[in-house]
């Protein structure tokens, strides 16, 4: 899947969940013990085929990075393409409103200029979901849309 690079935003904080993301972000939140939310993106996109994948941090990353590690897992540690964490701001608490991080993508624009893929798959990474990206794709280019929302 050469047509597609991915990029998971990591960096929401959600209230609800202050006990348990007090000092990580709530991508690196364990599920069923082994895994942590960032799996659910990170194995939707390797699935599908993507071999690039961007990841914004928040400023609490060291135990997202401890558990992604070189991206190994997702055979992301690769000297073309592979696994790239990128800088971001921390979204969600305060306003009360979930804000989608557009200056983040501004600053990582270097990530997005240096691959020649035309598409882009963003991912927020407290969303669960088992699926692949081909379909999407497939009915974004047929529809000639400039953007594709899977909800």
């Amino acid at each position: 899947m050469a047509k597609m690079i991915g990029i998971i935003t990591a960096n929401y904080a959600v209230s609800a969940l202050d006990a348990l993301s007090y000092h990580r972000s709530v991508a690196a939140i364990p599920f069923g013990s082994r895994y942590r939310l960032i799996d659910f993106p990170l194995s939707n996109m390797t699935n599908t085929g993507i071999r690039t994948v961007g990841i914004i941090t928040p400023y609490r990353y060291r135990s997202l990075m401890d558990h992604i590690g070189s991206g190994k897992d997702w055979s992301l540690d690769k000297k073309s393409g592979g696994l790239f964490m990128m800088p971001g701001s921390l979204y969600g608490i305060g306003s009360g409103q979930v804000k989608f991080p557009l200056s983040d993508m501004e600053e990582n624009m270097v990530y997005l200029r240096r691959d020649t893929a035309p598409y882009v798959v963003i991912s927020g990474s407290n969303v669960l979901c088992n699926m692949t990206y081909t379909p999407m794709l497939e009915q974004h280019i047929r529809s000639v849309a400039d953007i594709t929302l899977a909800y």
